[in-house]
C-alpha cells in the first residue's frame, strides 16, 4: 500500500514537472548580450570592428578584423591568444583580458530567414539592423541588409538568437545607406 501511494506520488510529481516544463515557454535569448566592439591597432593604424562571444574567453569575428593586434573588447584591454579559420573570412579566437558570462549558440542559415545584427557602422557603437538571408552558398551567405565599414565581424542571428554567420564583406564599397532624421 505504501509503495503504491509512493509510486503514485512520484508519478504525479514527475508529470507535474513535465507539464511545467511543457507549459513554460523557452526563455528568449537576446543576442545583444553577446555583441562586442573590438579595436585592433598598431601605433599608427587600426580598425573598429564587431565580434560575438562564443565561449567564456572566445569570440568569432571576420578574419580581417584581426589584421592588427587586438587591443580592446568592449573598451576593456584584450589580447589575442590564438585564432583559427572557421570559413574564408571568419575566425574563432581565444582572447585574454576579458571573460564572458554568456555566449552565442550556433545555428544554421536558411534562405528567406529573417536575421539581425548589432554592428559599429563608421564607429558608432551597437547599431541594430535586420534583414533576410537571400542566398546560402557552401562558403557563406548573402544578406539583404544595410552594412557599413565597422560592421565587419558582427554576429548574424536568427529569430531564435542563434549565430548563423558573421558579417565579412560589402558588395559595394560605399555600402552604408542609412537615412538621417531630425
Amino acid at each position: 500500500m505504501i509503495r503504491s501511494v509512493l509510486l503514485g506520488f512520484l508519478i504525479a510529481l514527475f508529470a507535474a514537472g513535465l507539464m511545467a516544463a511543457v507549459a513554460t515557454p523557452a526563455k528568449r535569448i537576446d543576442p545583444r548580450a553577446f555583441a562586442l566592439r573590438i579595436v585592433s591597432a598598431t601605433a599608427t593604424q587600426g580598425s573598429i570592428c564587431s565580434a560575438t562571444a562564443v565561449g567564456p574567453d572566445e569570440i568569432e569575428t571576420a578574419a580581417h578584423c584581426l589584421s592588427y593586434p587586438l587591443r580592446l573588447a568592449n573598451d576593456k584591454p584584450a589580447t589575442l591568444v590564438r585564432a583559427y579559420k572557421v570559413t574564408e573570412d571568419r575566425v574563432r579566437a581565444k582572447i585574454a583580458g576579458v571573460r564572458f558570462d554568456a555566449w552565442a549558440t550556433p545555428g544554421k542559415a536558411v534562405q528567406g530567414q529573417r536575421v539581425r545584427f548589432w554592428g559599429q557602422p563608421h564607429g558608432r557603437p551597437f547599431v541594430y539592423r535586420e534583414g533576410a538571408v537571400v542566398a546560402v552558398y557552401p562558403d557563406g551567405l548573402l544578406l539583404d541588409v544595410t552594412v557599413c565599414s565597422g560592421d565587419s565581424g558582427s554576429g548574424v542571428f536568427d529569430d531564435a538568437g542563434r549565430l548563423v554567420g558573421v558579417v565579412s564583406f560589402m558588395t559595394d564599397d560605399k555600402g552604408c545607406t542609412f537615412a538621417g532624421a531630425r
